[in-house]
């Protein structure tokens, strides 16, 4: 096995069109694999042998490792002399997103997506949290929201950790009154530290356009009113 091992060894070292890099990386690929299909008496002394004839490599790939693991900048190739410069991972854009959100009923689908058993749920879950925000449940109006983007529907996996802001018009119930609005959103998913099916308060924005508000993820949202007298 031993004088097998030499011949093979003999045979990696020959290959003179390779630098002494790739040299070291061959031979040292065939003392693993050696050491690996070597299941006789003799593999510890195949080991010790090996091991000492490949010692400079092993060294060698160790340092360069290091050096390169260690940031070790800009380094010049062994074959044509240019300076390989590190590359860096360029993180994947966000897509561009719609100004106004796409609005739809609260399907069933919707609703478990949530998290809940049926609408009645749902909608116990909602009042509750604007009962205590002091707003009548029964002025309220009630839509699944979603994200248009260069991508089509935004999926909740896409949505950047600072959510996605969008207008939706104001209710009709509330044109030409000077109103007071509040707006919650039930999760689809796991987000901004909430989990899918939490009621979350959701600030907005009143404009002569519409109401803006930043979705978390694909929701359910509420959004209720008073009437300021």
């Amino acid at each position: 096995m031993v004088t097998h091992s030499s011949n093979l060894l003999k045979c990696l070292g020959s290959l003179a069109e390779l630098d002494a890099l790739e040299r070291g990386i061959v031979r040292l690929c065939g003392f693993l694999f050696l050491v690996r299909a070597d299941r006789g008496l003799r593999r510890v002394e195949l080991d010790l042998e090996l091991a000492l004839v490949l010692l400079p490599e092993v060294l060698a790939l160790i340092v360069l490792g290091s050096f390169l693991l260690g940031g070790g900048g800009p380094r010049p190739s062994s074959r044509c002399g240019a300076v390989l410069e590190p590359q860096q991972v360029v993180p994947a854009l966000q897509p561009r997103t719609d100004k106004w959100l796409v609005t739809s009923a609260v399907t069933t689908e919707n609703i478990r997506a949530a998290g809940y058993e049926n609408q009645q749920k749902l909608d116990a879950a909602i009042n509750a949290v604007l009962t205590k925000a002091g707003f009548d449940a029964a002025s309220s109006t009630r839509f699944f929201a979603q994200v248009n983007s260069t991508i089509g529907i935004l999926p909740n996996d896409r949505y950047p950790e600072e959510g996605v802001a969008g207008m939706v018009k104001q209710p009709e119930a509330t044109r030409n009154k000077n109103c007071t609005f509040y707006a919650v959103q039930v999760l689809t998913a796991d987000s901004h530290g909430h989990n899918a099916g939490d009621v979350v308060v959701t600030p907005l924005t009143v404009t002569k356009e519409g109401i803006s508000l930043t979705l978390c993820t694909e929701a359910v949202v509420a959004i209720a009113w008073k009437v300021n007298e």
